[in-house]
């Protein structure tokens, strides 16, 4: 009788063995996704940060623009000084879409990011077209113009319902407030 207790004690040693062998193991590969999933989290609040940015800084941009249009209109200001602050928007839309296109968006927000893209793209040709307007006076330059801002903006408000879509807990939803 003896021999199978003594069996059954040699299992639970090697059994207690194998689990105190197993439990670092565990813990360590518990500790290692945790790591790795704040590192994500981490690239993803950096590239977050980054667009929120760039989408305000576009927005004041905007609202600069759309306040020198409108005094330009009550003709508060020239023709002139509305050409150059038009070229003058547009190199710095232009810088923001270079500084959105050096940042690499995680693989879950490409296609916000895209969205985003696109419509700071429609927003800077509104602006040319806006442009040909100011010099030519034609209303089909105008015209287009109102349409590429309404695209840029519906391409904004796809980024933007992207990015909450993705994960609610990013504030970027800052645009136009």
């Amino acid at each position: 009788m003896t021999k199978p207790m003594r069996r059954r004690s040699k299992e639970n040693k090697i059994n207690v063995k194998l689990f105190i062998g197993l439990v670092p193991a565990i813990i360590a590969t518990v500790i290692l996704i945790n790591l790795l999933l704040s590192i994500q989290r981490n690239t993803d609040q950096t590239y977050i940060s980054d667009v929120a940015e760039i989408l305000n800084q576009a927005s004041v941009l905007t609202k600069d623009y759309d306040s020198a249009l409108t005094k330009w209109k009550n003709n508060e200001i020239r023709d002139d000084e509305i050409i150059d602050l038009t070229y003058k928007n547009i190199f710095d839309m232009n810088q923001l879409v270079s500084r959105l296109n050096s940042t690499n968006p995680p693989e879950r927000f490409k296609q916000a990011h895209q969205y985003t893209l696109d419509s700071l793209n429609y927003q800077i040709e509104s602006n040319r077209n806006m442009l040909q307007y100011i010099m030519t006076k034609d209303e089909q330059y105008k015209e287009s113009s109102d349409e590429l801002f309404q695209k840029a903006f519906e391409y904004e408000s796809k980024a933007l319902t992207e990015f909450n879509r993705l994960d609610p807990s990013y504030n970027i939803i800052n645009v136009g407030n």
